[in-house]
């Protein structure tokens, strides 16, 4: 609904009701997108279409499992930049070494986690392509 000026709303009405009405009115109004109670009243009341916010369900999990994935990326991107930079501030050879041993290890690390990634992914595109 377009927004009005108040001076233009000067009329009152004033309705009651028992609170198991009120819950189920308010519960009706917590699901549109009107920023007031009387907004949505006024939609209702003058027969006008109520924008209703609809939420699957079932993409909450498929969400955050995502976002999950997503974090863990971000922090294997991270630790790849810290790893190659360190080439750099080696300055000899036991160090490289050891950075060496070290990056082989993250490396396995990193690798068993991207195959767990693509694993859920593939499970989530199972649950939502049609066979």
């Amino acid at each position: 609904m377009k927004k009005k000026a108040t001076s233009n709303l000067t009329k009152r009405v004033t309705v009651r009701f028992s609170p198991e009405e009120y819950s189920k009115i308010f519960q009706s109004y917590k699901r549109t997108t009107n920023q007031r109670l009387s907004e949505f009243f006024r939609l209702v009341m003058l027969e006008k279409p109520v924008t209703v916010n609809t939420r699957n369900q079932s993409l909450d999990e498929v969400q955050t499992e995502l976002i999950a994935i997503k974090n863990e990326l971000r922090a294997i991107g991270n630790n790849f930049n810290q790893s190659v930079r360190k080439p750099h501030l080696i300055e000899n050879i036991s160090g490289a070494r050891i950075w060496m041993v070290d990056q082989e290890s993250r490396w396995l690390d990193n690798m068993k986690k991207l195959d767990e990634f693509s694993l859920k992914i593939s499970k989530i595109s199972r649950s939502w392509l049609p066979e």
